[in-house]
């Protein structure tokens, strides 16, 4: 992992009341909302006084058809302590990305269609991988 991408936006620390630069191993580089390659850029940045050496930075997804605006969150990389490095977790909101299904099935079996999207919203969400996979048996 190589921390060379920085976040340009200044960071408030709620501890210090500082502003500092901070380097991350990765831009968000799909909006969580409309599900578009994007190339992210922040809006500003904070670390939450609650979530110990952790980061939060806020970004406006670039399209013209969403223009919203989500959060991403980083997390301190201990295993690289010389480099005041953060790693990408997750970003929210976080909207499914809809999946086409077939008529067939939605006459078929209406409640197995919400089961199966319900599904594969948890194993979009990556900290929901066990609920995805019990619910795709």
């Amino acid at each position: 992992m190589d921390f060379n991408v920085s976040v340009t936006t200044e960071v408030y620390d709620h501890e210090t009341h500082n502003r500092e630069k901070i380097d991350v191993d990765k831009l968000p580089d799909t909006c969580p909302i409309c599900h578009t390659g994007i190339a992210a850029k922040p809006i500003m940045g904070w670390r939450p006084k609650k979530r110990l050496n952790g980061l939060s930075v806020v970004f406006q997804c670039p399209m013209n058809d969403c223009q919203e605006y989500f959060m991403a969150c980083y997390f301190p990389d201990f295993f690289r302590s010389q480099i005041k490095g953060h790693t990408l977790g997750f970003c929210v909101p976080s909207l499914p990305q809809e999946t086409e299904t077939s008529d067939v099935i939605m006459e078929l079996s209406p409640r197995f269609v919400k089961v199966f999207s319900q599904a594969q919203y948890a194993e979009q969400r990556s900290a929901l991988e066990e609920l995805a996979s019990i619910s795709h048996r």
